[in-house]
């Protein structure tokens, strides 16, 4: 089934998905190959404009965005994906699943792509619509402890950049044969620092052309949804065994007590366990489907359509139902097991409901099981302000995610568990529920997705190189590739440079 997200470039304006934050560029442009960029970096220079590239417009916040009256380059028809040619690799590489892939791919195509070269994706967020160089420079994770995130599988970057520079980019131990310097155009330089600097790199150090990315020879799992009270799920979490069982877990809670259990004041929550199958033999054929309900509302436009009028319509007129909405939600969210490819139950759906709804995510450092202290004190500040009249919309979201070499990843250097609060466009209190929930997770230690609501650390009381911890070596090396701003989005500018 065919799934559309919105237009982002509307009468000479360029949008994010949920419109709040816009540029109108001088010059909006459709490169078709890296010399087309390479002409388009060099005229900026010249011109003293700053140029970046945008993809799908998933992000909520201005990471993408560039001052009005500069160059927007988008990249959607850089979409080719290919299996990389095995004589420029090391012999050790050249029977694993490459791909090279180019910056304007959707993942959905992307994995379309792997699927007829009997691969698979290793990781990827809960929708496919992203473009894979928006999803990889802005720190899409996915979820699971046993997998990396999904710059994780990136071996090499090929980047245009300064004077329309090409540079290819990997490890110092890297992939490309020791006596190969050039791969056509562009000069291979190994790295470590520079790799992962420009890994998760918000666009700074120039326009990315395409990766070389390690896919997984196909394989499939199997998702099983089982609803559990908080308080039970929260013990087997301090225990821990439970997150090393499987290849990835993902949690769904309530921020509000379901009143009719026995248990008063427990919370429902959905834990999501994904195990890694190959492909099986004979699958029954309830097993090839998620659970009937959320399947309906997840995939039939019309349903889709009017499910989003009605909560939208609830979430304004009538917000006290929205603990009852959200407890309903979640309890469908039940069933005996869903088996398919990987992308596929990786594939989470709700594409249409996720461009009409936000949200903030914050990822705590795993040692301490201090996110198990977060998800409480955000349940009691549900409560604080549904006693001011203002209530959520949506579950907290719970990702576990690998650690990384990523500078300025939120997962950099340890394993993380990303805690997500969601509220719907056009909500009662909307902004105040995620700023509340935002600020409380700062305060407690939290390092904010680049991709999400994150404005509020333009304040001067935040400390950046703080709470990012590989960031100052960051912007040591993406001075010298960006020492004019060319590449710099107001994100920047704001928060990180805070000029």
């Amino acid at each position: 089934m065919s799934r559309k997200h919105t237009k982002t470039f509307i009468r000479g304006e360029w949008y994010n998905t949920i419109k709040n934050y816009k540029t109108r560029p001088e010059r909006y442009l459709f490169p078709k190959d890296h010399e087309d960029i390479a002409r388009f970096i060099v005229e900026a220079e010249k011109n003293k404009k700053t140029i970046r590239a945008v993809g799908s417009g998933h992000s909520f916040s201005n990471v993408a965005i560039v001052e009005d009256g500069n160059y927007v380059i988008n990249t959607k028809k850089l979409d080719r994906v290919s299996p990389v040619v095995k004589c420029i690799l090391k012999e050790e590489y050249q029977n694993d699943p490459m791909v090279w892939v180019q910056a304007g791919v959707s993942i959905k195509k992307l994995n379309e792509q792997l699927d007829t070269l009997g691969f698979s994706i290793m990781n990827m967020g809960g929708i496919d619509h992203q473009t894979i160089s928006g999803a990889i420079s802005t720190g899409t994770h996915g979820t699971g402890l046993n997998v990396p995130s999904v710059h994780g599988m990136v071996k090499a970057i090929q980047l245009v950049t300064l004077r329309g520079e090409k540079i290819q980019i990997e490890t110092c131990e890297g992939i490309s044969k020791d006596d190969l310097y050039i791969n056509g155009d562009f000069t291979i330089i190994k790295d470590d620092d520079l790799f992962n600097a420009a890994l998760v790199s918000l666009g700074a150090m120039g326009i990315i052309y395409a990766y070389i990315l390690r896919a997984e020879h196909e394989y499939w799992l199997k998702e099983v949804n089982t609803i559990v009270p908080w308080s039970e799920l929260e013990s087997q979490l301090k225990e821990g065994t439970i997150l090393k069982q499987y290849r990835g877990v993902k949690i769904i809670i309530n921020p509000y007590a379901d009143l009719n259990k026995d248990h008063l004041q427990d919370h429902t929550a959905v834990i999501s366990t994904h195990s890694i199958l190959y492909k099986p033999h004979k699958i029954k054929f309830t097993d090839q489907f998620r659970n009937l309900i959320s399947s309906i509302f997840s995939n039939w436009k019309l349903i889709r359509a009017l499910g989003f009028i009605t909560l939208q319509y609830c979430s304004k007129k009538y917000p006290e139902k929205m603990p009852n909405i959200i407890e309903v939600a979640l309890k469908n969210q039940k069933d005996r097991g869903y088996i398919n490819t990987a992308h596929k139950v990786l594939y989470q759906g709700g594409d249409y409901l996720k461009e009409r709804a936000y949200d903030c995510e914050v990822a705590f450092d795993m040692k301490d099981n201090t996110y198990i202290d977060v998800i409480d004190a955000l349940i009691k500040n549900a409560k604080t302000l549904k006693e001011k009249g203002h209530y959520h919309t949506a579950p907290f979201a719970i990702r576990f995610v690998k650690k990384s070499n990523a500078l300025i990843s939120a997962e950099y250097n340890r394993d993380v568990c990303y805690i997500d609060t969601a509220m719907i466009l056009g909500s009662k209190s909307e902004k105040e529920v995620i700023y509340s929930s935002l600020q409380l997770m700062l305060e407690m230690g939290g390092t904010p997705h680049w991709g999400k609501i994150n404005d509020v650390l333009r304040q001067d009381k935040y400390d950046l190189e703080k709470i990012y911890p590989g960031l100052k070596k960051w912007k040591d090396i993406v001075k010298d590739y960006n020492p004019n701003g060319t590449f710099t989005s107001t994100l920047m500018k704001d928060v990180i440079y805070k000029t």
